[in-house]
């Protein structure tokens, strides 16, 4: 018997109960075996663990030697009388263990005749017998002789016949009496003609199933009978319950648990049953094994067996002990759909793991079988999908644990994209996020510089939308240890250096906006008109003091304070050029004149019946005040869509009198005024609030005693505003809604065009002349503030030209740099006064007929519309110092400007010391390279009359860099070598680069005046070169394309009819040697626009204009040539139209082109196998005809992978370069737009504000601490991304494994 504990050799009570299970069905097929005759043992104890087989040895020599006691017993019966032929009565003294094994001739018992055996179990035999005296038949229930010997078996097989005396039900099989024969326990128990449930089952499958309900109902009554004795059977199965005529009987209570009569037989721990109708608790050994919900469990999977045909678990004995414990049954609808849902709902009822859940009792189970077969609604509900994951959790702890984590960091990962998205308090939540996943530290700090990313993307947006406020903000929150040199730029070029006039001004709020300005430069103050109505005013220093040019000397404006507060909201300001009034104007028209001498009030004129004044303006001798502006809103117009312009004239009294008054109903706004003499102004017409597109006009006028005469019109566009009159210069200049600003010299025709450009990207608000004319500052309604020269180009002059050399030439046709020095810069003290007599040598004396203007910075501050600016400069020329005095010397013109954003600022003159900008040249820059770490190479193109070359280089001194410039007529792009980091291999000199023509290559060396060689190309057959590029000091290549005219015969032979085939090639120039250079011929690839070398030299890639990548292989010679691998060209589709660039990404290995499609592609291409390089080759692909389609691919050719492709604008981009580490991509295109990507994650870092200009170059510089960006107006603008104190950490982070 099995007990679940520990055998006597060792093992565990699972492996103990497995040992006896398999002992018993062994013995049980020996003795079946010995029936018939085969007494062979060696089959029964092959494959048995070694130590099972001591015992199951002893168990078959117990059956052996019950046989040949039972043969001796045979031999030693009595004869019965021939009336009893073939029976034989045993002698009383014979053992009656042994009669178990009498199967072949009747003999008797006591009264019992024995016929046969009815079947064999493990505890013992089954025997048909006929009682004599009560003549009847019965079964007698023998155990083994084994089994005998046992106490605990003796005193089961006790409790069985008392249990099943104790039980008198018509579906239990009777017990009608015990026999002791020699101490022995025979069992008489009532005859059943009938098969087994078991052999039913076998013999017809599954049963119907209202015969399987009445089947199990009876069952169930005859279960509940035994439990209201307080019996459980535990051994509960279809080989348990014969049928009598149809009738279920229970039978076999062998391991019933009987409380009265066997107490201390079962064992906690100890496993009795059939494994397959076990209940969990039964399988595991538990207490509570011994209750009635173990019968329920085994009814169910009886019930679930008649229905389906076999139990839930099938299987070897220790497979379906663990599913009873683990697994849940299959629903019997999946195995047989038939069954009714109710059944299915009972039998499942009955098979759940937990003993509460199943039925009460085995009369609950009897009434719920009842209902369904009367068709009525059943008491058990369907075991739930929760409650069945509930019991699946209990039975697998770790696998629930598991799923039930999956939920909660699904939760967390939708929180860290919320949080992102809202960008509130995002570091905490990102720590919190880290700590609660046991992320490393690298990961965390991955999630971080992620994030930091964003909002510095974030931040570069608002700043670009205008929104200051909030890309400052978003800025400012980047922690110190996350600004790297991107946060940098970016707080560079959104605010320029500057001081906050009026700061914390008391009873004034720091938002309300700042309309106009005004100085008095006699008195010593300045003014600036509020929108609440507030007149501010600050003290200025004298111009020893306040234009020092030494800064440790120099002193600022004094604090604000409030002049006085106006009734109304003030629009525009004007002091008198006499210097004794200070005028405003209100939006309601109401004009108050200020005595500036008395520093009270003197007059407020209110015009009648006139609303929204914009505009005020004093004539030159004083006498006259004009005042401008347009009308409020109603319900029969828009707002300034009627105009007025009102004179006031200063009698004798000193008082200003209302002289001339004139309205338009069909005219926009007055919106500016600038008299030009005494008698003549100018006007300009828009709609301040009115959404663009409103009609505008700049008017010149004349006052007359008697009205406004109107003298022309100089220009009509969309609405204009800003006007300003430089007097000495007879300079005029406005801007308009959509940011473009015109100049004009009054001295030409009216009708004569004025010279325009685009300053704004949005609105322009104000113009502003310097003191000596020759700049402009535009102000915008975007907050930006710009400032331009004016190169005037007179009527009797020709376009500027250099300055020719005064000595001859070199060998070289270079001219000397220092002749053709650009002019000097102007704006200072000494210029801004303007000349008591004009020389013939003044460059104003002359009407200027257009202008060559010229960016020189951006001020950037202001986060609202810029409503006016002012220009503070020296008054008068300082005289020399006295004797004794130190030598004093003016500083440049300061800048002031207001703004709606409710500040006053003072810009200062220095700028940032991390940009630096420069104008190279007067004429079109062609193209710019660095060609070494401390050095930039410039290319223009000079005309005809300039063949000869030209040199000249400058310096950056904030950044200690060299400008090295290069005139070349006809000049198309620039050459470098591939650089990388500060170092240069040893023996490479000074650095090289190339400036090609159309049918010349120049190679020059930095520092040189003179080329160092020249070469050229054929161009009688209508060559051209269309890129360069050099592979070494010694060695470049350049692409080229010709047309080839067929002869007659291959004209013919054509199919197409074409005569004219293009060809497309590459040549390889040795610069040592003379020698021819080596020449490649390519398939038709559309136009090469750009040609790289890769870092290792062996590759020189290059770009169309059909939308295709190629490269070419290249090997080096044992003595250092370069020569053509005999290799095929490789070529790829990159995008759909021109791809106008490439750059190298050198530490990826990865090349990155730009397109007219106005995306990035990055691409894998790979190393180059040595086994696919040959020996060299001169000659590559033939020549296609011009009309020939060309594949995607030639054959032969792979395309690369295709890393990423970033959609970088809407707009053709023309211009990309890469940081060495290849994390950062700086892409320009048509829109003017300088973009800097991360290559990781595809992220837009920042966006430059659109230049002023086209940019035709944007590249790194080698060692990545400066980006150089060259504008096509021979404008260099170099930013030094990276400090001194940084570049280690740099250079440490470029060189780390994660790079």
């Amino acid at each position: 018997m099995n007990t679940g504990k520990p055998d006597s050799h060792g093992g565990s009570a699972e492996d103990s109960r497995e040992k006896w299970i398999t002992i018993d069905r062994l013995c049980d097929a020996y003795e079946a075996s010995l029936q018939e005759g085969e007494v062979e043992r060696a089959p029964f104890l092959a494959g048995v663990p070694k130590d099972w087989r001591t015992q199951l040895t002893q168990e078959l020599d117990a059956i052996d030697a019950a046989y040949r006691d039972a043969e001796e017993t045979r031999d030693q019966t009595v004869k019965v009388p021939a009336s009893d032929l073939n029976s034989r009565r045993l002698p009383t003294s014979s053992r009656l263990a042994e009669l178990a094994t009498l199967d072949r001739d009747k003999v008797w018992l006591g009264r019992f005749e024995i016929r046969k055996r009815l079947g064999t179990g493990a505890t013992g035999s089954v025997w048909c017998a006929r009682d004599a005296r009560l003549a009847r038949w019965v079964a007698l229930k023998v155990p083994h002789a084994s089994r005998v010997t046992s106490e605990t078996s003796a005193a089961r097989f006790q409790t069985e016949a008392r249990a099943a005396a104790a039980i008198t039900h018509p579906n239990v099989v009777q017990v009608h009496e015990v026999l002791i024969e020699d101490g022995l326990p025979i069992l008489i128990q009532q005859w059943i003609d009938g098969p087994s449930l078991a052999r039913y089952l076998k013999d017809h499958g599954p049963l119907d199933f209202d015969q399987a309900a009445d089947w199990m109902s009876q069952m169930a009554d005859a279960v509940a009978c035994a439990h209201d004795h307080g019996i459980v059977h535990r051994d509960l199965k279809p080989a348990n319950v014969m049928l009598n005529k149809n009738r279920p009987m229970v039978l076999d209570f062998g391991l019933a648990s009987y409380p009265q009569f066997s107490s201390g037989l079962t064992t906690e721990g100890t496993v009795l049953g059939t494994p397959a109708y076990m209940s969990p608790e039964q399988a595991e050994g538990a207490e509570n094994a011994n209750q009635p919900a173990t019968d329920i469990y085994a009814l169910g999977t009886i019930l679930y067996e008649m229905l389906v045909g076999t139990p839930p678990f099938v299987g070897k004995a220790r497979e379906v002990l663990q599913a009873n414990k683990t697994a849940i049954p299959t629903p019997p609808r999946s195995r047989r759909a038939a069954i009714p849902r109710d059944l299915e709902t009972i039998t499942l009822r009955c098979l759940a793991k937990s003993p509460t859940a199943r039925y009460r009792s085995a009369a609950d189970l009897r009434d719920d079988l009842q209902r369904f077969r009367r068709r009525e609604p059943i008491l058990a509900r369907k075991v739930s999908l929760l409650e069945n994951i509930w019991v699946w959790g209990r039975l697998h702890p770790a696998y629930a644990l598991l799923v039930m984590g999956i939920p909660v960091v699904l939760i967390l990962l939708m929180g860290i994209l919320v949080a992102q998205v809202r960008h509130i308090q995002l570091s905490d939540r990102a720590n919190r996020l880290v700590r609660q996943n046991e992320q490393s530290e690298a990961e965390r700090e991955a999630l971080l510089v992620h994030r930091h990313m964003v909002e510095l993307s974030r931040a570069s947006h608002e700043l670009a939308e205008g929104d200051r406020t909030r890309g400052l903000e978003l800025l400012r929150n980047i922690p110190d240890s996350m600004r790297n040199w991107e946060w940098r730029l970016l707080d560079l070029i959104s605010h320029s250096p500057s001081t906050v006039l009026n700061a914390d001004v008391p009873g004034v709020s720091s938002t309300v906006a700042i309309n106009a300005l005004a100085v008095s430069r006699q008195h010593q103050w300045m003014f600036a008109a509020c929108s609440d109505g507030t007149i501010l005013k600050w003290k200025l220093p004298s111009d020893r003091e306040f234009f020092n040019a030494d800064e440790d000397q120099r002193r600022g404006l004094g604090p604000a304070q409030i002049l006085v507060r106006s009734q109304g909201s003030v629009h525009a300001l004007a002091v008198s050029p006499d210097e004794k009034w200070l005028c405003w104007i209100d939006r309601d028209g109401a004009v108050t004149v200020w005595d500036l001498q008395e520093n009270e009030q003197d007059q407020r004129i209110a015009v009648p019946k006139l609303r929204r004044g914009h505009a005020i303006a004093f004539s030159p001798d004083s006498k006259r005040l004009l005042v401008g502006g347009g009308s409020n809103a109603s319900g029969t117009r828009a707002i300034d869509e009627h105009s007025w312009l009102v004179l006031l004239q200063r009698n004798d009294a000193g008082e200003f009198t209302l002289t001339l008054e004139r309205q338009w109903a069909d005219r926009p706004a007055i919106t500016a005024l600038q008299f030009t003499d005494d008698t003549r102004f100018i006007t300009t017409r828009g709609r301040f609030e009115a959404p663009m597109g409103s009609m505008g006009f700049v008017e010149h006028w004349r006052v007359t005693p008697d009205a406004f005469g109107h003298e022309g019109l100089i220009w009509r566009g969309l609405g204009m505003r800003g006007l300003d009159f430089h007097p000495q210069t007879h300079r005029i200049a406005w801007c308009d809604d959509i940011g473009m600003t015109y100049v004009k010299d009054l001295r030409m025709p009216l009708r004569h065009p004025p010279s325009q450009f685009q300053a704004s990207q949005r609105a322009a608000s104000q113009v502003r002349f310097s003191p000596d004319g020759d700049e402009l500052i535009v102000s915008g309604r975007d907050g930006n503030v710009s400032r331009w020269s004016l190169t005037g180009i007179s009527v009797a002059e020709s376009p500027p030209q250099p300055a020719k050399a005064s000595t001859p030439a070199t060998e070289s046709a270079t001219e000397s740099a220092t002749e053709s020095a650009p002019p000097k810069k102007t704006g200072t003290a000494d210029e801004a006064s303007p000349p008591e007599e004009k020389s013939a040598d003044d460059p104003h004396s002359l009407p200027t007929e257009s202008f060559a203007i010229r960016l020189i910075r951006d001020y950037r501050g202001h986060e609202n519309t810029v409503g006016d600016v002012l220009y503070l400069a020296p008054c008068r020329k300082l005289a020399k110092p006295k004797s004794g005095e130190p030598p004093f010397r003016f500083c440049q013109p300061f800048l002031v400007t207001a703004s709606e954003d409710g500040k006053v600022l003072l810009w200062s003159n220095d700028g940032h010391d991390a940009i630096e900008t420069l104008n190279v040249s007067d004429r079109i820059l062609v193209d710019a390279a660095w060609v070494s770490p401390r050095q930039i190479a410039v290319a223009i193109a000079g005309a005809r009359r300039h063949r000869s070359l030209f040199y000249k280089s400058f310096s950056l001194s904030k950044h200690a860099l060299d400008v090295e410039l290069r005139r070349v007529w006809a000049a198309r792009g620039i050459g470098s070598m591939q650089l990388h980091g500060d170092v240069r291999r040893t023996g490479w000199g000074p650095p090289r680069f190339v400036v090609h023509t159309r049918s010349a290559i120049s190679v020059f060396e930095s520092g040189k005046t003179d080329l160092v060689t020249q070469r050229s190309i054929d161009v009688q057959r209508r060559a051209q070169l269309t890129a360069v590029s050099l592979i070494d000091s010694q060695h470049l290549v350049a692409s080229f394309a010709q047309d080839v005219k067929l002869s007659k015969e291959e004209a013919k032979a054509n199919p197409n009819g074409n005569a004219t085939i293009r060809e497309e090639g590459l040549l390889l120039f040795d610069l040592t040697t003379d020698a021819p250079p080596q020449k490649l011929m390519l398939p038709r690839l559309g136009g090469i626009s750009r040609l790289k070398v890769a870092p290792s030299g062996d590759r020189i890639f290059g770009c169309t204009r059909a939308g295709r990548v190629f490269y070419a292989t290249v090997l080096r010679s044992d003595d250092g040539q370069w020569q053509w691998a005999d290799t095929p060209v490789q070529v790829w589709k990159a995008h759909p139209s021109s791809v106008n660039d490439l750059v190298w990404l050198a530490d990826r290995n990865q090349v990155a082109t730009v397109g007219d499609d106005g995306s990035c592609a990055i691409w894998n291409p790979g190393e180059m196998p040595e086994d696919d390089l040959t020996s060299p080759a001169t000659a590559g692909h033939l020549a296609h005809p011009l009309d020939t389609p060309f594949p995607d691919a030639v054959a032969d050719s792979q395309p690369p992978q295709l890393g990423q492709r970033l959609l970088v604008s809407s707009s053709p981009v023309t211009r990309v370069t890469a940081s060495i580490t290849g994390d950062r991509i700086v892409t320009v295109g048509s829109d003017r737009v300088i973009r800097i990507w991360d290559t990781h994650s595809g992220l837009e870092l920042i966006a430059l504000q659109p230049r002023k200009e086209r940019v035709v170059g944007v590249e790194f510089s080698p060692d990545d601490r400066y980006l150089m960006i060259a504008e096509a107006n021979s404008r260099i603008e170099v930013i030094r991304l990276v400090d001194e104190s940084t570049k280690e950490e740099v250079e440490a982070r470029r060189l780390a494994p994660n790079g």
